[in-house]
């Protein structure tokens, strides 16, 4: 008897909060996954291969998963870099420098993405310099690769950092007064301890880049294209704060189209 109620007392609610989790889980991706699979069994093999095969759905892959693992390896060379300079060394702004790494965090993805199509439309900063020279990256998979990379690098730098602190120089001191050059020391000595952190980066850079979109969002190249996927959508509704309460701006989508366009050419 005394068993039992030591092992009820063990972990008190366990049965509730079990029950509560497998219920949320299931609600949340059980289901929906379920749904799916039991839609697509709807479809004749034939059919299915043709969605599959269909050009649509191959640059959606493309875009999705391609340049997702490669703004993710980007990030991870890219990334240990910073994360050895901010750890490693001591020079002015180095707190500045590793307060902006998390400005992709707190920065909604919508937000970035229109600050980078400014950045680089023909007219910004680096887009103007860039279409001098014939590139052109503001509705391109080029500008898709640069958003993902300006996503994702914050999580292999935040994920490798803790190690990296962790990791003792005298370790790397010790290697190099037993006759190991620079490279035998990162190579055998701070790669495997940095191995998987490096690897966790990597999952969770790939994971934020590989994001659900539309169809639509992949085929879209000219400026002309937006406004027709905006003429689409519902019109926006934008919520004048200086104002009062309850009062907003109603303005169509194909009305704020050309209005932004004319601010990103």
């Amino acid at each position: 008897m005394s068993t039992a109620v030591a092992r009820r007392s063990t972990l008190p609610g366990f049965g509730l909060t079990m029950g509560l989790t497998l219920t949320w889980l299931s609600v949340i991706i059980l289901i929906p996954l379920a749904g799916l699979f039991l839609k697509s069994l709807e479809l004749s093999p034939e059919q299915f291969w043709a969605i599959l095969s269909s050009r649509r759905t191959l640059n959606a892959l493309r875009v999705s998963f391609g340049l997702a693992f490669a703004a993710a390896c980007v990030n991870l060379v890219m990334g240990s870099i910073i994360v050895w300079a901010l750890v490693r060394y001591r020079f002015p702004g180095r707190r500045l420098f590793d307060a902006i790494v998390d400005i992709p965090f707190a920065l909604p993805t919508a937000v970035a993405g229109v600050a980078l199509t400014q950045l680089f439309a023909q007219k910004g900063w680096l887009g103007a310099p860039l279409a001098e020279l014939g590139i052109k990256v503001a509705f391109t998979p080029i500008g898709i690769f640069i958003a993902m990379i300006f996503i994702g690098i914050p999580f292999v730098v935040r994920t490798v950092q803790p190690v990296l602190i962790d990791l003792d120089p005298e370790i790397e001191e010790a290697a190099g007064s037993l006759g190991a050059s620079r490279w035998q020391t990162i190579i055998r000595v701070i790669l495997p301890s940095l191995a998987p952190a490096l690897l966790t980066g990597l999952a969770l850079a790939f994971a934020r880049a590989v994001r659900p979109r539309k169809p639509d969002d992949v085929n879209l190249r000219e400026p002309s294209d937006v406004i027709m996927a905006l003429r689409r959508q519902r019109p926006l509704r934008l919520a004048n704060m200086c104002r009062k309460p309850g009062r907003a701006i109603m303005s169509p989508p194909s009305r704020l189209a050309p209005a932004y366009l004319d601010q990103i050419q």
